[in-house]
C-alpha cells in the first residue's frame, strides 16, 4: 500500500487537471532521468533500468521509469512517514518537473501534499489494523 505520485512534464500554464489538453512532454531517456535523480539522491539505487528505490530511516521512495527508452512520466510509490514529502518536493524542482498525486487527483503542491499524505496514512494505518490478526491475552 503507498502514496502515489507520476511525475510528468506540463508547462506551468496548465494549472489544474482541467487544464491538461494532450500528453505531456517526454521526460528524457531512462539513462539521464537516473542520472538527474541521483545529482539529488545519490543514495538511490537502480535495478536493472527500470525500477529504483531510495531508503531512509523512515521513508521509502520507489521509482518506476517504465520499459521505453524514452520515459513519458515516472511513477513513485511512496511509504512510510511524512518526512518524505519535502524530499519530494525538493526533487521535483531539482528535476524542473511537476507531479500528478494520485490521492487527490490534483498537481503535487507543498502546501496540500503533507495533507494528502496525512490522509493516506491514517487510511492505511485503518486498513492494516482492520485486517491485522488480534492476538487474545492469554
Amino acid at each position: 500500500m503507498s502514496w502515489d505520485l507520476v511525475i510528468l512534464d506540463y508547462p506551468p500554464e496548465v494549472k489544474t487537471v482541467d487544464d491538461i489538453q494532450g500528453d505531456a512532454r517526454p521526460l528524457g531517456t531512462r539513462e539521464e532521468l537516473i542520472s538527474r535523480i541521483r545529482q539529488y539522491l545519490p543514495d538511490a539505487e537502480f535495478r536493472g533500468k527500470q525500477y529504483g528505490t531510495f531508503v531512509r530511516g523512515d521513508y521509502v521512495i520507489e521509482f518506476n521509469l517504465h520499459s521505453d527508452e524514452i520515459c513519458g512520466s515516472i511513477g513513485l510509490r511512496v511509504c512510510g512517514s511524512g518526512r518524505v514529502v519535502p524530499v519530494i518536493d525538493g526533487l521535483l524542482k531539482h528535476l524542473g518537473l511537476r507531479a500528478f498525486d494520485c490521492q487527490t487527483g490534483e498537481f503535487f503542491a507543498p502546501e496540500s501534499a503533507q495533507h494528502s499524505f496525512s490522509q493516506w496514512a491514517a487510511y492505511r494505518d485503518r486498513a492494516v489494523s482492520q485486517y491485522s490478526p488480534k492476538h487474545d491475552e492469554q
